[in-house]
């Protein structure tokens, strides 16, 4: 009875618990919705998506960097070398494969608004990172395959380091004679200190042997049916040898740092150095006729008589490699001729390069919408160029003579390359031809500012410089006897500036305009010029003047033209 009892009471309980769990559907109903207070600091258009479109550069570099790299810069007279910095130092492009593999940001800014300047830049990260990655390419144009790998490790709670490699190997599938064997190796160690500091070591060591191809005419390309015919190239005892080949060697060590001087200031400092030697052989002849395949006393067009024409053109449609490339098996023969005298050899174009520069820049955001970046440039550079001998061809020498006299009526007399030692015997590894160095020292400061609105943005940048360039001669050159040639030039000195301005408007996300203009004039390239005249004050003339101008000798003025 008592249990009962105890049951029915615990029924009742249970009832009144149950009834009393649902009158409040509210509660029952947990996802029920609950108004939101409206929060004004995010709205519909959003500002974020109009200044990620701001952030580019001008729609003329935007829309050239990667296909049209080449023409941009060949095309206009401009060296194509200086398309990549670290931090704002210029340096070759062909450092920027193996750059990327250390792990150091990659930002574009370019065109006008640059003035000239490079437009990819290598930043310092902004964290520590740890990643190894390893890529394999392959190509039919230039190389038939490649790889490319980094790792990046933390060595302590401050320092971090990475291991770049970039390398790549085989010959071009398409043109003959075009190959390459190529490898970069790089390292980066970064340190980071209270207050934000950021000191990172940068080193890449570039070694590269790549044959090349010649411009060619429409003639040629006709006659061939080949339009990536190379006449660099022929056959010695059976395989393929290319005379034009460029071997490069250019260590390059960057040091940057950064630190804020306050919260609305930061500060960067940059240095750099390159040392190396770039050597490009040609095929080179002394008192001979030339062995160029498609030189233009063997073409079809240049043969006023039609039998002959019609011979030189079958010759060249039938494909005979005897006639339509260099055949390095005769040269040798035609040396053996002789009696030790090369008539025919292979030449090195060399210059050895030292560049060393330096760099400080500041960023100041004083708040709202604008921003200031100011900063001051120097740097120092030499380069020497000679000519090397790398391969007489089976013959024992040379003399040191200038070649392109031989059959001039007016200078035929003046053929010493050197006065100081007339008649100089050339063998393989001497230097012959010409000899000089080259420097160049420049200043420049700059200040740009920039605005930045919701669609909207703006700027100016203005850039002051001084650059000087001096030549040394180490040949007395009996064309340019006494100081013409030999010994120290006088200095040249220029003073380039730069102004910029650009404005853009952002219609949605992926429409928007952007306008950029600027004045920017510059020194004559040092690297097109093979003399500085150091005894010349005023005008020359005459055939002298001539002779000199044919030389690309550097003066003040417009740049001077390629050789």
């Amino acid at each position: 009875m008592p249990g009962k009892l105890l049951f029915c009471f615990g029924l009742l309980v249970f009832v009144l618990k149950t009834a009393s769990a649902q009158e409040h559907a509210a509660e029952y109903y947990p996802f029920e919705p609950v108004a939101e207070t409206f929060d004004p600091r995010v709205a519909t258009d959003s500002t974020l998506f109009y200044r990620a479109v701001q952030s580019g550069g001008d729609l003329f570099g935007n829309s050239v960097r990667y296909r049209f790299a080449f023409t941009r810069y060949a095309r206009r007279g401009r060296s194509d070398a200086w398309h990549t910095a670290i931090g704002t130092l210029p340096v070759a492009g062909d450092y920027a494969p193996v750059l990327r593999t250390l792990g150091l940001e990659e930002t574009f800014s370019g065109g006008l608004w640059r003035d000239g300047q490079p437009e990819s830049f290598f930043l310092l990260p902004d964290e520590p990172y740890r990643t190894a990655r390893a890529s394999v390419r392959f190509s039919d144009r230039g190389y038939t395959a490649g790889v490319r790998g980094g790792v990046a490790r933390l060595l302590s709670r401050k320092w971090e380091f990475a291991l770049g490699l970039d390398a790549r190997t085989g010959r071009d599938l398409h043109a003959e004679g075009v190959f390459s064997q190529a490898a970069q190796a790089g390292i980066r160690l970064t340190g980071r200190f209270p207050d934000e500091q950021q000191l990172t070591f940068v080193a890449v060591v570039p070694l590269s042997m790549r044959g090349l191809r010649a411009a060619i005419t429409r003639e040629a390309a006709g006659l061939t049916g080949d339009p990536l015919y190379n006449p660099l190239w022929g056959y010695q005892d059976g395989k393929v040898r290319n005379s034009r080949v460029r071997r490069e060697v250019r260590p390059l060590v960057a040091i940057l740092y950064r630190r804020p001087l306050g919260a609305s200031t930061e500060l960067s400092l940059g240095a750099t150095a390159e040392a190396g030697v770039r050597r490009t052989s040609g095929l080179g002849w002394y008192d001979a006729r030339s062995r160029m395949p498609d030189n233009y006393r063997y073409m079809p067009g240049y043969a006023a008589d039609p039998d002959r024409h019609a011979e030189l053109e079958a010759v060249w449609r039938s494909g005979d490699w005897h006639y339509t490339q260099i055949d390095w098996d005769e040269l040798y023969r035609e040396n053996a001729l002789q009696g030790g005298h090369s008539a025919y050899f292979v030449a090195d174009r060399a210059e050895r390069l030292l560049r060393m520069q330096f760099s400080a820049e500041g960023r100041t955001d004083p708040g709202g919408r604008f921003v200031v970046r100011y900063g001051v440039e120097a740097g120092y550079e030499r380069m020497r160029r000679y000519r090397e001998m790398r391969d007489l061809l089976g013959g024992e020498y040379i003399i040191d003579r200038d070649q392109y006299l031989l059959d001039d009526d007016a200078y035929g007399t003046l053929l010493q390359n050197d006065l100081r030692r007339p008649d100089r015997v050339i063998r393989e590894g001497g230097r012959f031809g010409y000899d000089y160095a080259a420097a160049t020292s420049r200043l420049r400061v700059w200040a740009e500012g920039e605005y930045r609105a919701d669609r909207f943005s703006a700027g100016v940048r203005v850039a002051l410089g001084s650059e000087a360039v001096r030549r040394r001669g180490y040949y007395e050159k009996e064309l340019f006897p006494g100081n013409g040639s030999f010994g120290r030039s006088r200095r040249i000195g220029f003073a380039p500036y730069a102004i910029a301005a650009r404005a853009g408007w952002a219609f949605t996300p992926r429409c928007y305009r952007k306008r950029s203009c600027g004045q920017r004039p510059r020194r004559p390239l040092s690297t097109c010029c093979s003399s500085i005249r150091s005894t010349t004050t005023g005008r020359q003339t005459g055939p002298r003047r001539r002779k000199a101008m044919g030389r690309n000798s550097i003066s003040r003025g417009r740049d001077a033209p390629s050789s």
